[in-house]
């Protein structure tokens, strides 16, 4: 009868061993799930907000460049200013509003996007270009740039440790001229 009291004892044990176990795994795969959908949502949020930063810095420059123009069209004001690339732009385009022939060659070979907005007539003249994309500011008619090879009326300048250098230089009626900052 001992004996017999002995291997249900050791059944009984092994059943709730098993369920022991089956358990265990349900609770880690539980665990591994929460942590990947934490992990998910997370990485959501995290690019949610990069891209509302990106989207605040671009107002940010468009506002502020914008002032900076405006304020330099006194006859004789001169400003040699910096501005930090908004995102991943690494170039700063002004247009004239009559271009010559090497720069309507110089949008079509090497902006694209640019010399459509031009041709259509849209008005627009200052963008910020990616390796990826162009996007457009605005159109500002009291702008003429000034040292463009061949005079060409259109003016990129490279951002040099994620900043624009620019000349500003009012040259009377309220227009301002703009070139590179070469220092």
């Amino acid at each position: 009868m001992n004996n017999n009291k002995f291997k249900n004892r050791k059944v009984a044990y092994r059943k709730s061993n098993r369920r022991a176990q089956t358990q265990q795994v349900f609770i880690y795969l539980m665990a591994i799930l929460i942590v990947g959908a934490v992990l998910l949502f997370g990485y959501k949020s995290i690019n949610k907000i990069m891209n509302q930063g990106c989207s605040v810095d671009q107002a940010t420059f468009k506002t502020q460049l914008k002032l900076m123009i405006e304020q330099s069209n006194n006859y004789g004001d001169l400003a040699r200013k910096t501005i930090k690339a908004p995102c991943e732009y690494n170039q700063l385009c002004f247009i004239n509003t009559t271009i010559n022939s090497a720069g309507l060659t110089l949008l079509k070979e090497k902006y694209p996007s640019i010399n459509t907005e031009y041709t259509v007539g849209t008005g627009n003249n200052v963008f910020l270009v990616s390796s990826s994309k162009t996007m457009t500011l605005y159109g500002l008619d009291i702008i003429q740039v000034s040292g463009t090879p061949a005079n060409s009326g259109v003016l990129c300048l490279n951002s040099t440790g994620n900043l624009f250098y620019i000349k500003l230089e009012g040259i009377g009626k309220g227009k301002v001229s703009i070139s590179a900052d070469n220092g």
